[in-house]
Formats: C-alpha cells, structure tokens, sequence
C-alpha cells in the first residue's frame, strides 16, 4: 500500500443528461420499443457491487442491483423517513442498537427466485469480509451483525448509536443473491464470472458485454415496483475524453450524465437535439502525492515527504484557474476535500492561497536553487522534478494537468505528465507507481 495525501483544486456540478426514446409508432405498436444509447467515459473493471469503485461503473451496477431503501431527493442522512423503500417495504428501530427491516414480498432476483432477508445477511457478510477489497466496509463498521429472523426480516444490530445508522445500513449496500454466491470462496469471488454477466434485482436485467465496446441491458418488464421506463439501455465506452459528444451530436447516443468540460457544454447546447441539466454535484478534483518511494518502498518519496515541497507546490498552484480551465464556471475550488452538497461543508476553512513568490522563497529556504541555469530548481545534484499521471478519459483532468504544468513551472518545479488511459492509470495509481496523481472523488451525501 502507498501513502498519499491530496489537497482539494476543484468540484464540479455540470452533467449533461438527454434521453431519447421512441414512442408508439406503425413499428412499435405499444410504444414500449427501442433503446437508449448511453456513453461511459471508461469500461467498467467489474459490475460486482462491493468492489466496484469508478462512477462509470457504479451508473450501471445501480440499474442491477437494488438496497433495502434509497436515499431521498432531500439526501437527508440522517431521518429514516425520508428514505424510499427498495427491497425493504418497511423498517423500524426497536431499540437504539436494533433496527430491523420488514422485505418486500414482491421483490426477486431475475431468476425467479425471491429476494429474502437471508440475502441481506448474506451481503452483509461479503461486504465486511477481509478478503476482499470493499471501498465502503468503514463506513458501516458501526454494524455490528445482521441477521435473518426469518425470510422476511432482516435485523441490524449496531456496536453504537449514531445519526446515520440508517444511512450505514442501507445506501452502503447492493443487496446480492445468496444462492447464486454463497458455496463461491470468498478469495474467488472478485475474479469470478459473475463479477461481469451478473443477476440482481434492480430494475434492469444483465444482457451482454462486449469487451472494450458496450454493456447492454434490458428492462425487467415484471420488476416488482413497476416497469422501466426504458424498455433497452446500450452503454457504450469512449475512452476519449475528446470525442465523447461525437455520438450525442450525430445522434448515434442519447444519455450522457457525467462531469463533462466546459466546451462539451457549449457543444450540446448549441445542439438542438441536446439538452443540459445543471445540479449540485457531489465529485471533487483533487493532487494526490506518493509519501513512499516507488522504486524502493521501504524509502520515503525524494520529493513529497518534505512539507516544504507539497506547500509550496500547493501555493504555486492556482485553484481557482484550474477550475475554470477545466469545468468553466461551473465549478468552484473548494477549501477542504468536500463540495457544499454536504452539509458539513464549511465555507471559512483557511486555505493556503495562490502565492507563487511565497512559494519560491519557501523552496528557496529548503535549499532548492537553479544552480545550472535551466530553469528547474535543484538540491544535492537532484532536479525538482516529477511525474504527472492523468487518464485520457477525463478531459478535465487533462486540462488541470496542463494548467498546473505551467503554473508550477514558473517556480521552477519541472512536471512531466504520463497520460495513460484509465485501466493502465487505475493500475498504476492503485499500484503505488506514480509520484503525483489527479484523481477525482465522489463524496456521499453524508455529514459525518
């Protein structure tokens, strides 16, 4: 594992979402017909709900997969009231430590099978299990057991009180199929087939995937909660964040709902056929040093385990031109690693501002000088020089990537940037190899 810390550049609320579907025609009689294209920045790693960790991915498990009970439009954390009911019909506390939830009897897999309280114990104990790489097991480590008290009641017992012990317990979790998982070993299941031709009981059943080109779902016209809206969802990936609009504009796509560049913007609003919807969005950009040396991991990093070098590069950094250049004025640079969709944000947190002279002078005091006249600072016979990495699906972070080149560069700190597209940054990035990275993160709409 490598260490890292980050500081915030910016969080963006711009998506673009435009659905087109066919109506009743001589072709299609119910008006029940066609499909809607929809393009993904990047192909998924895995569909499998604990480990999936990308929001390309998360947009198409989410269709799958169900919770016991959704978020609502007020993503209010912490009153169970306002959470719509999913799997579960019903819930209550019975004590502070005890909260239990009653299925809906409706509910199935898309094999037939129904959905029972046993498959809620069951998940619970894939998500927890060590054997596996679950981005949310520490935020539902307040749950101490769940059980099944019988196929229709699933009781949550927690270790502690707190606000969001319905929050813990219910948007964590994609609820998976017991009978089809349970006699997998838990070290196989990442790698196993299901991860990539799943069954689940969301409102949309698991076609196909095409390797490097599309994943292809179908409405389940006998879902519990009612039919889909859209009767075929064909996800295709771009892996250009430069040609993505391509499709929407010509027609060819219908559905783009991700953080999308101010030129995009532009483009589909001068489109007659597109629509753009703007929200408050819940993803932040963020710098992402490596504290570990990636050819010696025993060893701190040459250059990020001094603080003088991540304050200054922090405060040769212009946040609020990166911003811009990356998302226009749709996104603002944020003072702490959170955007203001939460309600913990906090808009008097002090940041360090944009001091290029100061951050000289810093680097100047650490010893750092251009003793060899090319513009790039040195100490000990080292340049102050790194690598950059960037994945060519997010134009956003290209453009950040550029504009921090620059900006650093007239500190004289030398950046080389390393585009890779996401798979082979993702690895890298997970990896530990890389000195610096951009990475974007999506914060849940939680207020601890």
């Amino acid at each position: 594992m490598f260490a890292r810390r980050s500081y915030s550049i910016f969080a963006s609320t711009m998506v673009l979402f435009i659905v087109a579907c066919a109506g009743e025609s001589a072709e299609c009689p119910s008006g029940y017909c066609g499909k809607a294209v929809g393009m993904l920045y990047a192909e998924p790693g895995t569909l499998f709900p604990p480990i999936v960790q990308s929001a390309d991915a998360q947009t198409v498990s989410n269709l799958i997969f169900f919770p016991l009970a959704d978020i609502g439009d007020e993503l209010n954390t912490k009153d169970p009231s306002t959470f719509v009911p999913r799997l579960a019909r019903s819930w209550e506390f019975e004590d502070s430590l005890t909260l239990v939830f009653e299925m809906d009897p409706r509910a199935t897999w898309h094999d037939g099978t129904p959905v029972t309280a046993h498959d809620v114990s069951f998940t619970f104990s894939v998500y927890m299990d060590t054997l596996l790489s679950v981005p949310a097991r520490s935020s539902m480590e307040s749950i101490d057991r769940v059980s099944a008290r019988d196929d229709s009641t699933a009781v949550f017992e927690f270790n502690r009180w707190h606000t969001e012990q319905f929050y813990a317990a219910t948007y964590q979790m994609q609820i998976l199929p017991r009978h089809l998982l349970d006699s997998i070993p838990r070290d196989r299941l990442s790698a196993h087939s299901f991860t990539t031709n799943p069954i689940g009981s969301g409102p949309y059943r698991f076609v196909q995937w095409n390797p490097g080109q599309s994943i292809a779902l179908t409405a389940d016209t006998t879902f519990f909660l009612g039919r889909p809206g859209l009767p075929r969802i064909e996800w295709r990936f771009s892996n250009d964040a430069n040609t993505i609009m391509t499709p929407l504009v010509s027609e060819d796509a219908d559905i783009l709902s991700t953080i999308v560049s101010p030129e995009n913007v532009a483009l589909a609003q001068r489109t007659a056929h597109l629509s753009t919807i703007r929200y408050p969005g819940g993803y932040y950009g963020y710098l992402a040093f490596n504290y570990v040396d990636q050819n010696n991991r025993t060893r701190p990093h040459p250059l990020f385990s001094d603080p003088d070098v991540r304050r200054a590069i922090a405060m040769a950094v212009d946040r609020g031109l990166v911003a811009r250049t990356a998302h226009g004025d749709s996104a603002t640079p944020p003072s702490q690693p959170a955007t203001r969709l939460v309600g913990i944000y906090q808009e008097e947190v002090p940041v360090l501002e944009f001091d290029p002279a100061g951050a000289r002078a810093i680097l100047e005091r650490a010893g750092w000088t251009d003793s060899d006249g090319d513009d790039v600072l040195d100490r000990d016979g080292r340049d102050l020089s790194f690598e950059l990495l960037a994945p060519t699906s997010s134009n956003a972070r290209l453009q950040s990537a550029a504009v921090i080149t620059s900006l650093l560069a007239e500190v004289g700190i030398e950046v080389t940037q390393a585009q890779f597209d996401f798979g082979v940054f993702s690895e890298r990035m997970i990896n530990g190899d890389f000195d610096a990275y951009l990475g974007s993160w999506f914060v849940q709409p939680s207020a601890a």
